[in-house]
């Protein structure tokens, strides 16, 4: 009678030396060492009988001979395990990969990527256009008009530097984390489009507006009448608004905390970029090239813009799935463009 009962299936151990002696890119073929029994396939999803395979993973560290555990086998369970944490390692390290990259651009991508570089050199030639110049009464006895030419505590070059420079750290942190070159793609054209409209369409206004700036005598006097009527809206302030605005949403989606999960702490985090921005933007009246309502108004140009740009893309700051990008938008769109 006892002949005729069925034994277990027992696992035979694996030796860890020999699997690590091998290369560790492995290979779907290699998944099935020669030396590995494998069990009839059963119901479980991997093939194996779940009880005999929880009962093998414990027995197979125990010496038959003297009970003691090992430390250097594994199961057949272990080696799958093993195999996706090493795939995972080899996938970040292509996430920014050229073939890569090219792979996840699409259509859209393509034509926003494209359409944001045309915005940006636009705006960039209208910096050279003569604009409308507004009449200045009582000229130069306007005291409004008449402030002295001081050097610009943050200077154009470095407010360019702040307002491109942090968001594109920030989105490829959040891309990282993700490992998604998708991500990266997607938000880096979202905030490249964003930076060059606000661009574009504070460098129309300005010239649209022609308003003197208060230092306007003492820019004159230096030679430079062009820029002295460029004062509505502040370029400094729609720049670094328009960027520390979209850190500030990212933040906000990253650290959910419009979505029930978030915190004062979380939410004054999300603030301190605008909080910089605020920063900059005073420096314009202290160093006298804007008044105060030409700081507000490129402050709220640079900062609707941003946060339009923002939420075409990404999924709702209240939702559960704050922080994340909409995939499917682009998939839509595509059938809808020839290139």
């Amino acid at each position: 009678m006892t002949d005729d009962i069925p034994k277990p299936i027992a696992f035979q151990p694996i030796d860890l030396s020999s699997i690590y002696s091998e290369s560790c890119s492995f290979t779907s073929e290699r998944m099935t060492p020669m030396n590995v029994l494998i069990p009839p396939r059963d119901h479980s999803p991997l093939g194996f009988d779940d009880t005999s395979l929880s009962q093998s993973n414990s027995n197979s560290r125990i010496n038959s001979r003297t009970g003691s555990r090992r430390t250097d086998l594994l199961s057949p369970l272990d080696l799958f395990n093993t195999k996706s944490s090493l795939d995972k390692k080899i996938s970040k390290n292509k996430m920014f990969n050229p073939s890569n990259i090219k792979q996840q651009l699409t259509k859209t991508h393509l034509i926003e990527f494209i359409t944001a570089i045309i915005l940006f050199f636009v705006g960039m030639i209208l910096e050279g256009f003569p604009g409308y110049h507004m009449e200045i009464p009582l000229e130069r006895n306007n005291a409004m008009v008449l402030y002295k030419n001081l050097n610009s505590t943050v200077p154009s070059i470095l407010c360019l530097i702040i307002s491109i420079s942090l968001p594109i750290i920030v989105i490829f942190l959040f891309a990282k984390k993700r490992n998604s070159t998708y991500y990266f793609i997607t938000v880096f054209i979202v905030f490249l489009f964003s930076f060059s409209i606000n661009f574009f369409l504070t460098n129309a206004i300005k010239l649209f507006a022609g308003r003197p700036r208060p230092n306007f005598y003492a820019m004159v006097d230096a030679g430079n009448i062009k820029d002295a009527y460029k004062s509505f809206p502040s370029g400094h302030s729609s720049m670094v608004f328009n960027g520390m605005m979209f850190i500030s949403l990212l933040l906000c989606g990253e650290l959910r905390v419009f979505n029930g999960n978030g915190s004062l702490l979380t939410l004054l985090l999300s603030l301190l970029p605008l909080v910089m921005a605020g920063i900059v933007a005073v420096t314009r009246t202290r160093d006298y090239f804007h008044n105060f309502d030409d700081i507000l108004a490129g402050s709220i140009l640079g900062s609707v813009i941003s946060l339009l740009s923002y939420i075409t893309k990404f999924k709702p700051l209240w939702g559960q799935s704050a922080g994340e990008i909409e995939e499917e938008v682009n998939l839509e769109f595509d059938n809808n463009y020839v290139v």
